[in-house]
C-alpha cells in the first residue's frame, strides 16, 4: 500500500473533522452568566439606602410652620401714597377701556367698568380734599384733584374710542400730578412721619 496514495485520499476528509471539531469549539456559545443575582443585590442595596434615608427623615423633627404675613396694602399708612395709588387705579381702568376699542366701539369687556371709574373719580377726590399738609404737596394734590373733576363728567358720556382716549388721558395727567405730590413729599426726607 502507498502512503502518500492513502494520505492524499484521506486528508481532505481528515481536514474537515478537525475543522469541525475546531469549529464547533470556537462557535459553541459559552455558557451565559445569569445576572439576576447581581441585580437583585444593587436593588436590594438602593431600597436599603432608601429606607435608612426614610428613618433618618422620620426621626429629625419637622419644621415648624412658617407664619406668612397678612395681605397688608403698602399705602394703608401713608395718604400721599394712597393717593397715588388711587390716582394709578383709575388710570389703568380708563386705559383698559381705551386700549380695548375696535372700530370705534367700545370692546365688550369694558361694560361695568366705566360706572366703577366714576365711582373710583369721586373716592379719589375725597382723598385729595383731605390732603392739606405740607401746603406745597396738598398744591399739587389739589391741582390733581380738579384734573379729576374735570374727568368726572366726561365719564358719563364715553360712548366710542375717541371719548374713552381723552378720558384716558386726564386720567393720565391726574396720576402724574399725584405721583409728583407723594414724590414731592418724600422729597425732603427726615421731615416726614412715612418716610
Amino acid at each position: 500500500m502507498d502512503i502518500s496514495k492513502y494520505i492524499g485520499d484521506r486528508w481532505p476528509a481528515v481536514v474537515k473533522g478537525l475543522t469541525n471539531i475546531v469549529a464547533s469549539r470556537i462557535a459553541a456559545v459559552p455558557e451565559r452568566e445569569d445576572s439576576t443575582p447581581r441585580f437583585m443585590e444593587r436593588r436590594l442595596r438602593i431600597l436599603e439606602n432608601y429606607q435608612r434615608e426614610l428613618n433618618q427623615q422620620a426621626q429629625t423633627p419637622a419644621p415648624t410652620a412658617v407664619e406668612t404675613p397678612t395681605k397688608h396694602r403698602q399705602s394703608a399708612d401713608c395718604p400721599y401714597c394712597e393717593l397715588e395709588e388711587s390716582a394709578g387705579v383709575l388710570r389703568n381702568h380708563l386705559l383698559f377701556i381705551a386700549q380695548e376699542c375696535k372700530d370705534d366701539e367700545l370692546g365688550p369687556a369694558t361694560g361695568g367698568m366705566i360706572p366703577k371709574a366714576k365711582e373710583m373719580c369721586a373716592q379719589y377726590l375725597i382723598l385729595a380734599d383731605s390732603i392739606t399738609e405740607p401746603q406745597h404737596v396738598a398744591l399739587l394734590a389739589q391741582l390733581s384733584k380738579m384734573k379729576a373733576q374735570e374727568l368726572m363728567p366726561k365719564l358719563d358720556w364715553i360712548s366710542n374710542c375717541a371719548e374713552a382716549r381723552e378720558a384716558a388721558t386726564i386720567a393720565d395727567e391726574v396720576w402724574h400730578r399725584a405721583a409728583k405730590a407723594a414724590q414731592m413729599y418724600y422729597a425732603h426726607g427726615d421731615s416726614s412721619p412715612y418716610a
